[in-house]
């Protein structure tokens, strides 16, 4: 894609100046995540990299073994989907226990607690809960998404 390649170019000449081009990789399997961020563009673009400098390592002492470089988008895009992995605990919970879907008087309502702000929010129009169960079944929906 013409982002990708506009990455590939700005991250190369940063790290390696404008004299030291390397070929743009081939990319494949260009499905990607829906996403406000190029996520997957900069996935592959810096898995590209990586590979394309592992690959003139190589060839400095085996130029026969110096393929052109081809990057699975797709697969790229799998890496960065979730990469933190924390050494000396376990890792976060990935939603808040108060994040769902709630019964209202009059229908439902999806509270997004993931956020700090967005918890601290819901507790300042709801009060604290020990409980899920009865959170939001007082009020109407309209009421909450307001």
């Amino acid at each position: 894609s013409p982002l990708a390649a506009s990455l590939w170019q700005q991250m190369q000449q940063g790290l390696r100046g404008r004299d030291a081009a390397w070929p743009l990789p081939a990319f494949v399997d260009r499905a990607t995540f829906s996403s406000a961020f190029s996520v997957s563009e900069l996935a592959a673009t810096s898995i590209g990299l990586a590979t394309q400098a592992a690959a003139a390592l190589i060839a400095t002492s085996r130029p026969e073994l110096s393929p052109p470089v081809t990057v699975n988008v797709r697969l790229a895009s799998r890496w960065f989907q979730q990469s933190f992995h924390p050494l000396n605990r376990a890792a976060p919970a990935m939603w808040d226990a108060f994040a769902g879907d709630y019964r209202s008087r009059d229908g439902w309502i999806r509270l997004h607690t993931n956020a700090v702000h967005h918890r601290l929010a819901m507790e300042r129009v709801l009060g604290a809960h020990a409980d899920r169960a009865a959170l939001a079944q007082q009020w109407q929906a309209s009421e909450l998404e307001q």
